[in-house]
């Protein structure tokens, strides 16, 4: 008996798989097909597509149901009108994944990372708790970025670390995961190649001062702290492979060079503790200077040594002929803030050096200044005879004693 579409439907929901009879007139003659074969006899249909009553929520992506046929159902993963997708539990992405708004993910863990590349177990990003990220590593807590103050970035390595750890203002903060293990250390590194460029750390206060410290690879691989950007473009320190350091600076309580940054003037400080200064001037403003022990009070420069402080003036040149300065002490005043020399004691050439070490004559000559004067007079000379010449002031006379190396005086 044939009966309506509506009476079937109402006695059970036809399936696809149903068999059905189709009556036509003309050649072939009627026959027996499944639904799902009527369906695909048709070409492709427009319009609306229509499925089962349980996809029936607004925004619903519909899906196919594969175990039974394909059967239209509700996949429970919702785009609303503003675009927003909701009720994805694992995203596979093979290629590049473009989100325009924001992408909400589960908290995840070290172990289950809401943000996973593939190929790599257990490796990606998670919330720690309380806005922290952490980024995990092959099922491990590698690093964790904290909110703060100031965004604190704190590398470790396998246990967690809070901000409250570090303190809220602090940057980088680097640490291990076993801080009690004497072969657990924490360390920042930094590699170039050797004909690369400078592994370096850079300080900025932005338009006032920059600084940058590290491995100058064109300068011999020597430490170096600079002003600047750069490496070597202006250099206040360096310390070379055998342990020396070279320091250019200019302080306030130890000014090495003209006080002028960038002079070029160095003072060496090698393995051994010597200073070498070189290309400029050593100004203290003030204080005392202790070499060899402790400064004395009221002393300026204190000298001690187990053979008895020693200065020692040398005059490199090959040419020294007479009157040369060979070194001298010098004594000013400046009661009134000009500062004028008043006496002296100068060791100078007492005549032409010949070549060689073995004539090489020299005087000692003493200036003081006379009352009602300024600025010094000679007043005794012992020239390398042996000679002691002594001379009158200025305004008390010409008269000159003389005394011989026998000790003979005599009076011109």
């Amino acid at each position: 008996m044939n009966q309506s579409i509506s009476e079937l439907t109402q006695a059970a929901p036809l399936e696809v798989t149903d068999q059905v009879v189709v009556e036509r007139g003309g050649t072939p003659p009627n026959f027996r097909a499944t639904i799902q074969q009527i369906l695909d006899m048709f070409p492709s249909p427009s319009g609306d597509v229509f499925g089962p009553p349980s996809v029936s929520a607004d925004g619903n992506i519909p899906r196919y149901n594969g175990t039974t046929g394909k059967i239209l159902q509700d996949s429970g993963i919702n785009i609303n009108a503003a675009d927003d997708i909701t009720g994805v539990r694992d995203l596979d992405v093979a290629g590049i994944l473009d989100v325009a708004g924001i992408l909400d993910v589960a908290a995840g863990s070290v172990g289950m990372p809401s943000i996973q590349f593939p190929g790599a177990t257990n490796s990606g990003f998670f919330e720690v708790a309380n806005g922290f990220v952490g980024v995990s590593c092959n099922n491990s807590l590698r690093a964790t970025f904290a909110p703060g103050g100031f965004t604190t970035l704190v590398i470790v390595g396998s246990a967690a670390f809070t901000e409250a750890d570090v303190g809220d203002n602090v940057s980088v903060a680097v640490t291990n995961s076993d801080n009690t293990d004497p072969d657990s250390n924490a360390v920042i590194f930094m590699q170039t190649q050797p004909a690369g460029g400078d592994p370096f750390i850079q300080w900025d206060i932005n338009g006032v001062q920059e600084y940058v410290a590290g491995i100058d690879n064109s300068d011999l691989n020597n430490f170096v702290f600079s002003r600047g950007t750069a490496l070597g473009t202006d250099n206040v320190y360096e310390i070379d492979a055998a342990g020396d350091m070279s320091v250019m600076a200019n302080f306030d309580a130890a000014t090495i060079g003209d006080g002028t940054p960038g002079s070029g003037a160095f003072t060496t400080l090698d393995a051994s503790g010597d200073v070498t200064l070189s290309l400029g001037d050593l100004l203290i403003p003030a204080g005392s200077i202790g070499i060899g022990g402790a400064i004395a009070a009221n002393v300026a420069v204190h000298i001690v040594a187990n053979i008895g402080g020693q200065i020692r003036f040398v005059r490199e040149d090959t040419g020294v002929v007479d009157g040369n300065n060979l070194g001298l002490f010098d004594f000013y005043g400046g009661e009134d803030g000009t500062e004028v020399m008043v006496g002296r004691i100068q060791c100078v050439a007492d005549g032409t050096w010949a070549s060689g070490p073995n004539d090489s004559p020299t005087r000692l000559v003493f200036l003081t200044t006379p009352a009602g004067s300024s600025g010094g007079v000679e007043v005794m000379r012992l020239d390398n005879l042996g000679d002691l010449t002594l001379a009158s002031l200025a305004g008390t006379g010409s008269r000159t004693v003389v005394a011989d190396e026998d000790g003979v005086l005599s009076a011109p």
